[in-house]
């Protein structure tokens, strides 16, 4: 099978990125490559708990093309046509799929209000996640600095503002599939 779609997808925390991107591989047929979960298995295989802080230490540590290095492979090795890439932080994690793959791979940016996300946050009750407003914000400063997002934004060829509810999201992205499935 040749490959024949990858959809990279990001956003800050609590924006949706995984909603998103669950609801387009469910629906359309794409395949997740997680960046995440590859960055959490080299540490498990390291011994290194993967929390938050460790991780975007580990990232640090290993520079800025490790992990997008890694996913390429990953993606050249697979026999899937449809790929979503996601959580989409640094630009490396855009800048060398798309070398690679050229003009088969797009990018969604996922946006939410700071208000919404942290409630969000505290909805989902994750361990990894902040409680308070200060450090949410704590956090987002850091993974602002680390990530560099405000230059990944910018390789985004659509935004979609995940501010309502699950279903207006869904209609979102269903209205984009079919412009970017043409």
């Amino acid at each position: 099978m040749k490959l024949e779609s990858i959809i990279a997808i990001t956003g800050l925390i609590g924006s949706g990125k995984n909603e998103a991107a669950d609801y387009i591989a469910k629906n359309y047929s794409y395949v997740i490559f997680d960046y995440a979960d590859l960055i959490r298995e080299m540490m498990r295989k390291e011994g290194i708990e993967p929390t938050r802080i460790n991780i975007q230490n580990y990232r640090l540590k290993h520079g800025n093309n490790f992990l997008a290095e890694a996913i390429v492979e990953k993606i050249q090795n697979s026999s899937h046509e449809r790929v979503l890439l996601t959580p989409i932080r640094r630009p490396e994690d855009y800048e060398m799929p798309k070398k690679a793959f050229g003009a088969s791979i797009i990018m969604i940016h996922i946006d939410a209000d700071e208000q919404i996300r942290f409630e969000r946050l505290k909805s989902r009750r994750s361990a990894r996640d902040p409680k308070t407003p200060k450090e949410f914000k704590e956090q987002e400063k850091r993974e602002l600095e680390i990530f560099n997002f405000k230059k990944t934004f910018k390789y985004a060829n659509y935004t979609i503002e995940n501010n309502g509810t699950l279903e207006e999201l869904h209609k979102k992205l269903n209205s984009l599939m079919k412009k970017v499935s043409t």
